[in-house]
């Protein structure tokens, strides 16, 4: 069975602590979530995600740092994240 991790509404910065016991992820859905910040190195534990979707949160920021650690990452969502 493929891990999925589909997370009720978080309206807050996000962070890494979330992901330590889920090593096996492969697909992450955060979108409609009004994520303001990603740290950087949040997702440094999910070395086997494959699609996350950021879509639809207004406002959010990101940086260069932020990804680091999907090695295997194939598609990532971003849009209308004005």
């Amino acid at each position: 069975m493929v891990e999925q991790f589909w997370p009720q509404k978080i309206e807050q910065k996000f962070y890494d602590a979330l992901f330590k016991n889920r090593k096996n992820l492969k697909l992450l859905d955060l979108s409609q979530n009004r994520l303001y910040s990603i740290e950087e190195n949040a997702f440094k534990f999910l070395n086997e995600l494959k699609v996350l979707n950021l879509n639809l949160n207004p406002n959010l920021n990101v940086s260069n740092k932020t990804f680091i650690g999907l090695n295997k990452i194939s598609t990532i969502y971003f849009s209308r994240n004005s």
